[in-house]
């Protein structure tokens, strides 16, 4: 059955990721848009090669942005990793107790 996102009460992907989600997503965005297929966490910004047919002015904007980007989405993976630890420890501490 065919039918509108209204009638179907879809929302679009960008509602339903999470605010923690967004750095990510833009880093691979911006990552995509200058040729480059690894992650934040491989590929440091700096390293990444000017694509063919780019002006330098556009791609220095981009590493530039790139750079925010991958640091706010680096805050995010290392506060996702303090709660993970901090609920391991909550965890491993509850089964010593028992």
């Amino acid at each position: 059955m065919f039918a509108c996102r209204h009638c179907r009460r879809l929302n679009y992907r960008s509602q339903q990721a999470s605010k923690r989600d967004v750095p990510c997503d833009r880093s691979w965005t911006l990552r995509r848009a200058l040729g480059c297929d690894e992650g934040f966490l491989s590929l440091p910004a700096e390293f990444i090669r000017k694509p063919k047919g780019m002006h330098w002015r556009t791609f220095e904007r981009k590493i530039e942005q790139l750079k925010r980007v991958d640091a706010r989405a680096l805050d995010e993976a290392r506060a996702l990793l303090g709660r993970i630890e901090h609920s391991v420890k909550i965890a491993g501490d509850a089964l010593s107790r028992c």
